[in-house]
């Protein structure tokens, strides 16, 4: 790709309000309060050296259909105050977050508020509901309202939430992904940091989409070519099975040989053996596997190098509490207390008996009350995915990738 196409690609965006604003003088991600330019209002989706409708073809809802993303997305038919033009071309994808305090907010809403602007509706193409529904903005051969300057060459998703305070849901995440999968697929787009872009890459005066959806942009580049490859279908048939609970099929011994392989100078209050022997014995007392519990400790301290939010003195080794930006989570005492904790916190997750010890776990209680639909009822490592961690839409593959290693270690 040419430099002045990738100037092209670059996206400006409307300025971000004060996170400070009360909800009732909170305002749409995209109004008027926003920008300096509301003068220009839909002049400024096009080129500085095109005139209004210079060229451009005008969308006609009879003959420029939407094609079928195969995605269940809700048709919204709205009127739009005047004709649409036509994109004359497409080679990026801008994701937006709505930004005001007052969370799910719909496709609906935000059509009258972009109208509110003086604009003629809604200026994304897609909004993504915290549910993962997918709603129809504008009509997606259309040139859109949500990126400054930059309108004429991109595709607009909004994810509904305030992601500087809140976490895109699982559902939102993976809604996400399989849309921007068949845009790429529709437009040709190889998912990367060029063609999959949120607004604060593009322009330096917005927080847009939010730091924990930004935060994600590589690991959604990432599935999204996966699953253009087909290679995560493939991951999710062979791993799909395997359980939670259960027998360990590895030793103790396999471990500590592929963690001192991996890491000669672990960051750990306690020996590798003794770390590793505290996994086997805490699982094999509340029935956990303890080979695949320690896969993955592996994964979320790096193999017990650390180096993230969460600190060695911690003995936290799966990041119980820890939600970033600087947020540590849970402290344990002692490492066996740390491994006990997380044992406990699988068993949230694949069965309702309850632990033989005292619960160490703070977010067991949390997980029961507040998440019924996962208490109990997510038995394999896969279905861990977008649960555990966010997106984490190959958490479990990743964690069953390193049982393979240690395996063959």
């Amino acid at each position: 790709m040419g430099s002045k196409k990738i100037l092209a690609a670059a996206v400006t965006a409307l300025f971000f309000f004060s996170l400070s604003a009360s909800v009732s003088e909170a305002r749409l991600h995209g109004a008027a309060a926003h920008t300096e330019r509301r003068e220009e209002k839909e002049k400024s989706n096009l080129p500085p050296y095109v005139d209004f409708g210079g060229g451009y073809s005008v969308y006609d809802p009879m003959k420029d259909r939407p094609p079928d993303e195969g995605l269940n997305v809700v048709e919204t038919n709205f009127f739009f105050f005047g004709p649409l033009l036509v994109r004359p071309w497409t080679d990026a994808i801008v994701l937006h977050h709505v930004g005001v305090p007052d969370g799910d907010v719909s496709s609906s809403r935000i059509h009258q508020a972009h109208i509110g602007n003086g604009w003629q509706g809604i200026g994304y193409h897609y909004v993504i509901r915290q549910d993962g529904t997918i709603e129809r903005g504008r009509p997606l051969a259309t040139i859109g309202a949500h990126a400054y300057r930059g309108n004429y060459h991109t595709v607009g998703i909004n994810l509904s939430g305030n992601f500087d305070e809140e976490i895109p849901t699982g559902e939102q995440i993976d809604s996400l992904i399989h849309l921007l999968t068949f845009l790429c697929r529709h437009y040709h787009l190889t998912p990367n940091e060029y063609t999959i872009v949120g607004h604060r890459d593009v322009n330096y005066d917005t927080a847009c989409p939010g730091y924990n959806l930004y935060v994600l942009l590589p690991e959604i580049r990432q599935a999204v070519a996966d699953e253009l490859q087909g290679s995560a279908a493939g991951e999710e048939a062979a791993y799909t099975e395997v359980k939670i609970l259960g027998e360990p099929e590895l030793r103790e011994e396999q471990f500590v040989r592929y963690i001192h392989r991996k890491n000669s100078n672990p960051q750990l209050n306690c020996t590798v053996e003794e770390l590793v022997h505290y996994y086997y014995e805490e699982g094999e007392s509340e029935g956990v596997r303890a080979d695949l519990a320690l896969c993955q400790a592996i994964k979320e301290t790096g193999c017990f190098a650390f180096g993230g939010d969460v600190q060695p003195s911690q003995n936290n080794y799966c990041g119980l509490g820890a939600t970033g930006r600087g947020v540590r989570g849970q402290f344990f005492a002692t490492p066996r207390r740390g491994v006990r904790a997380h044992i406990q916190h699988l068993m949230a997750y694949a069965t309702t008996r309850l632990p033989q010890q005292p619960i160490l776990d703070e977010r067991y209680e949390v997980l029961r009350e507040k998440y019924p639909q996962y208490y109990g009822k997510v038995n394999t490592w896969v279905g861990l995915n977008g649960k555990w961690a966010v997106p984490g839409r190959r958490y479990g593959q990743d964690i069953l990738r390193i049982f393979e290693e240690v395996k063959t270690d």
